[in-house]
């Protein structure tokens, strides 16, 4: 994955609030802080990242990445758009108990479908827009 200049930097990111990404597996996703007070100040801590919905050999599931400001080897996603909070009762964990969150899963599945956002296209549009200002396309 590579580093988006237009990124919501770690701090600027809002607790339970949903963003656009531009990530490896990806492309909504909810904000979610480490357990500290504030903003982890060295970044060195690989708790701080979103939690959305990850399609893998045909399953989806809900899964975290981390914030790219979290550094190698494990910060691989840029939030480009604040999309606003999760609604009311729906909380950002990727399990509830034992069970999976499934209204979670309903939410974000829901709104990447309305938006009509993919993994794929997030990708290239970001792709597109980071050659065009580097003298590409």
């Amino acid at each position: 994955m590579i580093e988006h200049p237009d990124r919501i930097s770690i701090a600027d990111c809002v607790e339970g609030h949903v963003y656009l990404l531009l990530s490896r597996n990806l492309v909504l996703g909810v904000f979610r802080r480490s357990s500290d007070e504030g903003v982890v100040e060295h970044m060195q801590r690989f708790d701080t990242g979103f939690v959305g919905i990850r399609e893998k050999f045909g399953h989806r599931y809900l899964f975290e990445e981390y914030h790219w400001d979290c550094g190698e080897p494990y910060g691989t996603a840029n939030p480009l758009e604040d999309l606003g909070p999760l609604p009311e009762g729906i909380t950002a964990q990727e399990r509830l108990g034992e069970e999976p969150n499934a209204a979670l899963f309903a939410y974000l599945d829901s709104l990447a479908k309305g938006r009509g956002v993919t993994l794929e296209a997030v990708q290239s549009a970001a792709l597109k827009g980071l050659s065009r200002k580097v003298g590409g396309d």
